[in-house]
């Protein structure tokens, strides 16, 4: 199956030209343009004008393309880069049966710095496993509860049982509350630390303030545990 490759771009095109230059040209692209200030898609990069919205909103029209295109759907923050044969890695993992693939993220500014390889025992959105790249227990593939959604491959036949990411969680936690109904229905979240990508962590909801930011993210947390409270939101508060 072939894989289509996102990126969720917010009113910057410095960004949107340097992630698209990492993603090779074997693949097919398309530029999720959620923002307010009209973003240009370069030769051979499609457009689909997702905004002004929030995050949850632009993935799910990802999500929607991809599986009427039935393809394998790769989607990307704007603030990061992909490194070589990361994509490659993602969609392996996928045919071998994986429902949720994503990659270690290391510092934009310092590569040798991991600021996600997979979770620690927290709340969903919670704590990162983080440290050196040659930290040898940071370069196993493994099964998580939960993973982030910065850059994630999915597999089509799971989007296609359990559907799209909750839009009541329009900004944050939409991708915990996925991971939650994956596993619940049998899917696997896996880390592959094969795939790699730079990730200038929080890039674009930073412009945003930080009152912004704080307002989503306490709104969208409220809905993530009155759907999730009790023994299930337990269960997952645990690696």
């Amino acid at each position: 199956m072939n894989a289509r490759v996102y990126v969720v771009g917010f009113n910057n095109q410095k960004r949107i030209d340097t992630i698209f230059k990492s993603i090779p040209d074997k693949y097919e692209r398309v530029l999720l343009d959620n923002g307010s200030v009209a973003l240009k898609a370069r030769p051979g990069i499609e457009k689909i004008v997702t905004g002004p919205g929030l995050f949850t909103e632009a993935f799910n029209a990802g999500l929607r393309d991809a599986m009427e295109h039935n393809a394998i759907p790769v989607i990307l923050n704007d603030d990061l880069v992909i490194e070589k044969d990361g994509i490659e890695s993602l969609v392996k993992s996928i045919e071998a049966g994986a429902g949720i693939v994503a990659p270690m993220q290391v510092k934009l500014c310092n590569p040798d710095s991991v600021i996600f390889a997979g979770v620690g025992p927290a709340f969903p959105a919670g704590i990162h496993r983080i440290g050196r790249r040659s930290d040898e227990n940071l370069l196993v593939k493994h099964d998580y509860k939960w993973l982030t959604f910065a850059a994630v491959a999915l597999n089509p036949q799971m989007v296609a049982e359990i559907g799209y990411l909750d839009p009541a969680m329009r900004m944050y936690f939409s991708d915990s509350d996925y991971c939650v109904r994956a596993v619940r229905r049998g899917w696997r979240c896996e880390y592959n630390p094969a795939s790699v990508v730079r990730h200038a962590n929080h890039a674009a909801t930073t412009e945003k303030g930080e009152s912004w930011q704080k307002l989503h993210f306490f709104r969208d947390r409220n809905i993530f545990r009155e759907k999730w409270g009790g023994e299930v939101l337990r269960n997952y508060s645990r690696a």
